[in-house]
């Protein structure tokens, strides 16, 4: 595949950058009802403890919690209801000023990618109608279901720095600015010209 070579790139984190909240659990909650949401997130507490002291990886945890929730679930199902957020939810959580910031570089040309850890199934339908290129991670497909586990590697961290430059041929791209909100976004914001570090309200140029 032909690499992409804009003249300008804008990289966008999604979760806590470009929006207020975290889009994962948010759908988790959207398609399987609170009742369930809950039950599924204190059955998989333990592993995100471990995750959280280093000792297990967050897409293990991540992985323990699809499989309740989309495991065997056919594809078709989810990504209606994934359409459904994107059109119906992200637009009430999405972050005023970086919001309004992106569409500012989009009318000056840039081209938007949206670098995520969080999943296509309900984050592809909102970019489409935003006229926004996507690098996320994927949910496995067997059978026309799901099967609960991700297809390759989680995007977070070295990972985004990895498929950004499977995408892109990022030493031809004249202008790159980047945004993220958490120093696991720092791999690939390091590249951009301008760089800018979201915590809530306060946007820090780095």
């Amino acid at each position: 595949m032909e690499k992409r070579t804009p003249a300008q790139l804008a990289i966008f984190d999604f979760d806590g950058t470009l929006t207020l909240r975290d889009t994962t659990f948010g759908f988790v909650f959207y398609f399987a009802g609170t009742a369930k949401a809950i039950v599924s997130l204190l059955a998989i507490l333990p592993y995100w403890i471990l995750a959280g002291l280093g000792q297990l990886k967050m897409q293990t945890v991540k992985e323990k919690l699809f499989k309740i929730i989309f495991g065997g679930c056919s594809i078709f199902k989810v990504q209606k209801c994934g359409n459904s957020y994107g059109a119906n939810e992200i637009p009430k959580i999405l972050h005023p000023t970086v919001y309004s910031e992106m569409k500012k570089l989009q009318s000056q040309g840039f081209e938007i990618l949206i670098l995520s850890a969080s999943c296509s199934v309900w984050l592809k339908s909102w970019c489409e109608k935003e006229c926004l290129q996507l690098i996320c991670s994927e949910l496995e497909i067997s059978n026309n279901c799901f099967t609960g586990k991700l297809k390759g590697q989680n995007c977070y961290g070295k990972e985004k720095l990895k498929r950004l430059y499977e995408v892109y041929e990022i030493d031809k791209i004249n202008e790159v600015v980047a945004y993220g909100n958490h120093a696991s976004d720092l791999h690939y914001m390091k590249l951009a010209r301008e760089a800018y570090l979201v915590n809530g309200k306060k946007i820090t140029a780095l």
